[in-house]
């Protein structure tokens, strides 16, 4: 099988880390539930993304030490 015939079996990989990871997942979550629920508290679940996020960055921190 010569190289042309090959495929590749990843598309893409790329790494990330987990608050970039848990910020894009959060995005995507806030659009699904103003569609889904009419009575999403947007701001309530944006108070506790920014809540992990800077449980995150702390736990960073302490990995770096």
């Amino acid at each position: 099988m010569t190289v042309a015939n090959k495929q590749s079996v990843i598309q893409e990989f790329r790494l990330s880390d987990l608050a970039e990871e848990f910020t894009e997942q959060s995005s995507a979550e806030i659009e699904r539930l103003r569609i889904t629920q009419p009575d999403f508290d947007e701001t309530l679940y944006q108070h506790a993304v920014e809540l992990v996020l800077r449980k995150l960055k702390q736990r960073d921190t302490r990995d770096i030490r």
